[in-house]
């Protein structure tokens, strides 16, 4: 008896024990100080220990959210979502006490400013995302020194190049994601042993140089994004090895030569080389089923691949001079919809073409054409070109509603909800030495409701038809919007 009740004593002590387990104070101070900061208070409001069990703030669903670990005697904050919140101001230095921070999500927050080196403190993040934000002055080194860093993604923001050579120290890199970096170029030279690397976006990151042929040794890469700088050279042999690869964006940059002959591997769903002074034939296995290519604005004999716009694409060539000219006349395009007539009588031609991740496609009157490349977001399960947004709050303001729209444009990936890339433009014949003028119009057709897919370009969308660009017949033959 004497056994079992010290059993029952030793029981009671450890879940005594177990109870009052706390937080480190420190870091409680840490997060206060956060929250007070960035005007949190009313959405956050945590005036008991952070780490406490079913906290509501803990549930993954929960935005923000802060998250725990108390597998030891003390707990500490592993976990910081306070992503698509209104957060004012810069990260304040109080944030280098949460040193066992592992994951934190401020993307599309609206956080400004310089990173503060304090960030360098958090030696145990695993993932960092911080797109689409107003940081400024340069990618800070000491990034480099963030050796758990798994996913780390820093689109869409005002930083600065280049990228540092710190980074080649971040060989746990899963997933890399850079983007619309300004001031110095940078180069490649960092890449390294990021052999964990599944995905790569260094999108718009003022690269220039050659692509290295190491990268060829990234087995593991399925998605990789290095379109919109400026590298020049052929595109590496070692691509061909690359027998995980899903997706490759290398469009709008300087690389010459042809296509390695195998590029096309077994896995491979889409491919950008749009924009290159590239020539030669297309590769083995570019007419598979399921794949889509995009060669448009390079030297390629891709007649096979763009049907009957081949002739008409000639004109994005350099140093090309348009032929077989035809009249000039004005059109206009339903965004995101079917053909409609407006009531003054306008026939919008419909845009409703259902477009691979890297594509062209060329109206049924030759007039106008989209070249598209790049995936929607994140989407693993391929492009996607419909974005929904749903609010449950029932005060909230009408862009909060939901909203479908085709992602019409250019658009960078790392701006908030970086997304999609699409190239827009819009070809026509004209009359040789003719001094008309042409117009283009594109928006919605006046009506009392609205369609359901709206552009997602505010200026065209539900606004009566609008001149976009007015040209001189005699200055070309086609128009990049």
């Amino acid at each position: 008896m004497g056994v079992l009740s010290f059993c029952f004593f030793v029981f009671w002590v450890s879940r005594v024990v177990f109870a009052q387990q706390t937080t480190d104070p420190n870091e409680v101070d840490a997060l206060n100080r956060l929250i007070d900061y960035w005007n949190l208070r009313d959405k956050l409001n945590i005036t008991n220990d952070p780490c406490i069990q079913n906290a509501a703030w803990a549930n993954k669903q929960a935005n923000p959210r802060v998250a725990c670990d108390c597998s030891n005697n003390t707990c500490h904050i592993t976990h910081l979502d306070f992503g698509k919140n209104v957060l004012n101001g810069a990260i304040p230095a109080e944030i280098e006490r949460l040193s066992n921070m592992q994951y934190l999500y401020i993307n599309s927050s609206g956080v400004s400013g310089r990173i503060p080196q304090e960030f360098a403190n958090l030696k145990s993040l695993q993932t960092l995302w911080a797109s689409d934000n107003l940081f400024t002055g340069k990618l800070p080194d000491f990034f480099g020194t963030l050796t758990k860093l798994r996913n780390l993604r820093l689109q869409g923001t005002l930083l600065e190049g280049p990228i540092p050579s710190t980074f080649r120290a971040l060989k746990k890199l899963g997933d890399l994601r850079i983007g619309d970096l300004n001031g110095e170029d940078s180069s490649l030279e960092f890449l390294l042993d990021q052999k964990k690397l599944t995905i790569l976006i260094l999108r718009n990151c003022l690269l220039s140089g050659q692509i290295p042929d190491q990268l060829g040794n990234f087995s593991q890469l399925q998605e990789l994004d290095l379109s919109f700088n400026n590298l020049t050279g052929q595109i590496p042999d070692s691509f061909q090895d690359l027998a995980s690869l899903q997706y490759l964006y290398l469009g709008s940059n300087n690389l010459n030569g042809q296509l390695p002959a195998n590029i096309i591997g077994p896995n491979l769903i889409a491919i950008d080389v749009s924009f290159n002074p590239l020539s030669g034939n297309l590769p083995q296995n570019s007419m598979r089923v399921g794949l889509s290519m995009n060669a448009v604005g390079t030297s390629i004999n891709a007649n096979n691949l763009q049907g009957k716009a081949s002739g008409m694409l000639q004109c994005l060539k350099a140093d090309f001079n348009c032929s077989n000219k035809v009249p000039s006349k004005t059109f206009s395009v339903k965004c995101g919809g079917t053909d409609k007539t407006s009531a003054s009588g306008i026939e919008y031609e419909g845009d409703f073409e259902s477009m691979g991740a890297a594509s062209l496609y060329t109206s049924s009157d030759n007039l106008w054409a989209v070249s598209n490349t790049g995936n929607f977001i994140s989407n693993p399960n391929g492009p996607q070109y419909l974005t929904q947004t749903v609010s449950n709050g029932a005060g909230s303001s009408k862009r909060d509603k939901k909203r479908v729209g085709k992602l019409v444009g250019i658009s960078m990936a790392c701006v908030a909800g970086l997304v999609i890339i699409s190239s827009v433009f819009y070809l026509w014949w004209i009359k040789e030495d003719s001094s008309q003028h042409m117009r283009i119009y594109t928006g919605h057709p006046v009506t009392k409701d609205l369609p359901t897919s709206e552009c997602s370009n505010p200026s065209i969308t539900g606004n009566p038809p609008k001149v976009i660009k007015e040209k001189e017949a005699s200055s070309g033959c086609f128009s990049v919007l």
